[in-house]
């Protein structure tokens, strides 16, 4: 029969803190284990509950492996009603000799015990992930979008420009620091960057990898192996993760956030704005560079003021950061006269259909022609893909928050459809010597980082030489060795400002492609003068 719910909450209990008086090593031969701490797995083939000892992944290295002299090799997971071993190789961990009562590395351990059971039914070999990882004394967690979110998959196949550009920030600030002996002196950094792909889930699923390695710094002074050996850890160990830098999505880092602040490791994010990540009450260690949404939301109500205009649609993406940014602006815009014609949520798993059915939503409102848009940034492409798919390229005069932003590859293909819209970001100054530093980077001199290939491929629509297949029928366009990215990635960050307190923001203009036009605060009137006045009046 299979267990209870309590029978099961006590032996992952036992699992995590059961007192071991000594440490055995065990050939690949099955053996015969004392004590034995079970837990259980539904079989979804079988339908039939089996019962496995519950032993920690040894990609992550919880706690140092007892490497004895006369033994080296890890224990396999075994079937305690067989006793056979099964396929999947993990090490003994060590267990503490001592008991707590803390509810939150409980439930700690019952998530990992799911997250490897869920890898291990899947054939994913976590021990393989793929990470931009730097060596040091002290390592930085990295959190960023790499990819965009799949559609049947947790990453899709499309390189998120933004995301690479802030890992490459991240690389580059960490080698100054490092450069500079007046900072760390003898001391090196080292980082260790995930990639989220543009997912809450998958994100939450990826930082379990600095929690682990955190609880990897265990003092092993009160362990001895069987021989009388003390324990040694393994060679690619890292150490722990003092700190985390990302996500960029405000849904990813709500839920890293909840995460990490349960080992007390402090997180930083350089782009979530959503006003949740302000109570202090609920995210300790959590911290940001930006300002919350409802700067950002003032702004577009000031932009729709100002080109005069009083009835508008929106649309907003589902999750803390579109639903709070929007309710704000939707409050602001009541206060001052524009109503809202119709208000339309993305989905996080919309398809076409459901972004045909918003532009179709739309087009019914005619008075309506001014839409503020709320939305991540995929999800203001597929609007914009939608628009162009039903021939409404010029229906609308788009207001967008910075989930737009001033991204350029965003509005790429689109550029009719984009032409005229008005977008705000948040302000920032260039880094000094990080244009240089981008354009410096090559896929032979950057190494580093795992997915600078793709980006450079992306970047200049080609494949690079080493990628073509050995026997093909296509044609492929081949990387020419002479690109840089200085023809592509350029420093002009141009925008004109709205406030000293409130985002930038600039409009887009199609001169033979998508051009981002320079304006200062009094041209700002001028061009909010050419547009339209929509309707003065609320239907």
């Amino acid at each position: 029969m299979p267990p209870t719910s309590n029978s099961i909450q006590l032996h992952i209990k036992r699992a995590f803190y059961v007192v071991y008086t000594q440490l055995t090593c065990f050939e690949d031969t099955a053996k015969e284990l004392d004590p034995l701490v079970y837990g259980y797995h539904v079989d979804n083939e079988t339908l039939k509950t089996q019962k496995f000892l519950i032993l920690m992944p040894s990609r992550s290295n919880l706690v140092p492996t007892c490497l004895c002299k006369n033994c080296s090799k890890n224990l396999s997971r075994y079937d305690a009603l067989s006793s056979r071993p099964l396929k999947r190789m993990l090490s003994f961990p060590i267990k503490l000799s001592h008991v707590e009562e803390n509810s939150s590395i409980v439930m700690f351990t019952v998530l990992l015990y799911c997250v490897y059971v869920a890898a291990t039914k899947n054939n994913i070999q976590t021990d393989q992930q793929v990470a931009a990882s730097v060596p040091g004394d002290i390592i930085l967690g990295g959190l960023f979008p790499v990819h965009t979110k799949g559609d049947k998959t947790p990453c899709g196949s499309q390189i998120y420009h933004r995301g690479v550009q802030r890992l490459e920030a991240m690389m580059f600030a960490i080698d100054n620091i490092n450069k500079d002996p007046n900072i760390l002196p003898n001391v090196t950094l080292g980082v260790h960057i995930l990639d989220t792909c543009s997912r809450d889930t998958y994100a939450l699923n990826q930082s379990l990898q600095f929690v682990r390695a955190s609880l990897n710094n265990i003092d092993t002074s009160s362990f001895e192996c069987a021989d009388h050996s003390m324990p040694v850890p393994r060679n690619n160990y890292s150490g722990p993760v003092f700190g985390v830098v990302g996500g960029s999505y405000s849904s990813v880092s709500l839920q890293v956030a909840n995460l990490l602040g349960l080992f007390h490791i402090p997180q930083i994010s350089p782009a979530s704005t959503a006003k949740a990540l302000s109570d202090k009450t609920r995210f300790k260690y959590f911290a940001r560079t930006v300002p919350p949404d409802t700067f950002q939301s003032s702004a577009l109500v000031d932009i729709v003021k100002s080109v005069n205009w009083s009835y508008v649609s929106t649309i907003y993406s589902e999750g803390s950061y579109g639903e709070y940014g929007i309710e704000v602006f939707h409050r602001e815009a009541q206060e001052r006269n524009v109503c809202i014609a119709t208000a339309e949520k993305v989905p996080s798993a919309a398809d076409d259909k459901e972004f045909d059915n918003i532009i179709l939503k739309l087009k019914k409102k005619i008075n309506a022609r001014g839409v503020v848009l709320f939305t991540r940034a995929e999800d203001a492409r597929r609007i914009l893909q939608a628009a162009k798919r039903l021939n409404a390229s010029q229906a609308f005069y788009w207001v967008a928050s910075d989930g737009w932003g001033k991204q350029q590859k965003l509005v790429e293909g689109l550029e009719d459809v984009a032409e005229g819209a008005i977008t705000v970001e948040l302000q920032s100054n260039n880094i000094p010597g990080f244009d240089a530093y981008m354009m410096s980077l090559t896929p032979e001199r950057n190494t580093r980082n795992p997915w600078f290939e793709q980006y450079w491929e992306d970047t200049f629509a080609c494949v690079l030489e080493k990628n073509i297949p050995l026997e093909t029928n296509y044609t492929f366009n081949v990387c020419s060795p002479e690109l840089r990215l200085s023809q592509r990635v350029g420093s002009n960050q141009s925008c004109f400002k709205i406030t000293d307190k409130t985002p930038e923001a600039h409009q887009e203009k199609n001169f033979n492609g998508s051009e981002i036009v320079k304006q200062q605060n009094h041209q700002y009137r001028k061009m909010a003068n050419k547009l339209p006045p929509l309707s003065n009046f609320c239907r």
